[in-house]
């Protein structure tokens, strides 16, 4: 189900040229103004084409692999782990974390540096912070439903809750 919360017109005024390979940290949202139709779920893949990156699925690297403009994503993971995983590493192409991110493993909320940065980035770009909080007012608090809606885990939407409503 695509359910849209901005109009096309909103989307176009909301587009602004965000720093990206300049030192400038971009963040979710500044990526979600730059090339989010308004749509949810997000289409993660789309927006990943968008800033340049390539995607491949390979079984080589069990949790996803940057290659310079290249994601690596692993065959066999759920469709959820694997949008997490292509806007996670999307996180460390845009903010410049290197051209190389191997087989990442730390996605928790225990993670420290970049990781703690893609993380944040990950769960910004896959569960819009203006989209969740309209949903909370609305009283669409199930974990369960919003993960569903999201098309991400039900970890992630509890941590996003989390980092938004605490």
């Amino acid at each position: 189900m695509v359910e849209h919360f901005l109009g096309k017109e909103e989307v176009a005024r909301s587009i602004r040229a965000v720093g990206t390979k300049n030192g400038i940290q971009m963040t979710g949202n500044d990526l979600l103004m730059r090339y989010w139709n308004g749509s949810v779920p997000i289409d993660i893949e789309k927006i990943a084409e968008s800033c340049g990156c390539r995607l491949f699925m390979t079984d080589d690297f069990v949790n996803g692999c940057l290659k310079g403009n290249i994601i690596y994503f692993p065959n066999s993971c759920s469709m959820q782990k694997r949008r997490f995983i292509v806007a996670h590493l999307l996180g460390h192409f845009v903010n410049v974390h290197g051209d190389q991110v191997e087989d990442v493993k730390n996605f928790s909320d225990q993670a420290t540096g970049i990781e703690k940065i893609a993380n944040v980035f990950a769960s910004d770009v896959l569960v819009p912070r203006r989209v969740l909080k309209f949903l909370v007012a609305n009283r669409k608090t199930k974990i369960t439903e919003l993960a569903k809606f999201f098309a991400a885990s039900e970890v992630l939407v509890a941590s996003q809750i989390e980092r938004i409503f605490k």
